[in-house]
């Protein structure tokens, strides 16, 4: 089995599975732009950073804060809660700062491979 077929095969899985949680929680969703959150979870399907309940959590959280809302996000690490949380932003004055010191994984080495391997993509 290729490299191709296998990745073909873990994305048709991804979003067997994300279709099927969105469609358990349709009433949730009915209100928020699921084309977005769809967006934004393909971009990431691959890293696994997190679950798809934690990320509809945080899309949903982000749609429902007032206009020009500021969000401060400690430890954003690769950015994915960073772009779920940006989607709901609404207003002109919005906005979303995201710090990450990333201290924690200069001496891990194992870390440090991780870093280097999802940051060439």
């Amino acid at each position: 089995m290729g490299l191709k077929t296998l990745f073909g095969i873990k994305k048709y899985q991804w979003k067997k599975s994300t279709n099927k949680f969105v469609a358990k929680t349709k009433i949730v969703f009915s209100k928020y732009p699921r084309d977005d959150f769809y967006q934004i979870s393909e971009y990431f399907w691959r890293r696994e950073l997190s679950s798809l309940p934690e990320s509809a959590f945080l899309f949903r959280l982000s749609h429902d804060i007032p206009i020009s809302a500021k969000i401060v996000e400690i430890g954003s690490w690769l950015g994915e809660s960073t772009c779920l949380l940006a989607s709901g932003l609404k207003g002109s004055d919005a906005r979303i700062y995201a710090v990450d010191n990333f201290i924690g994984y200069v001496s891990d080495p194992l870390a440090r491979t991780n870093i280097k391997r999802d940051c060439s993509d």
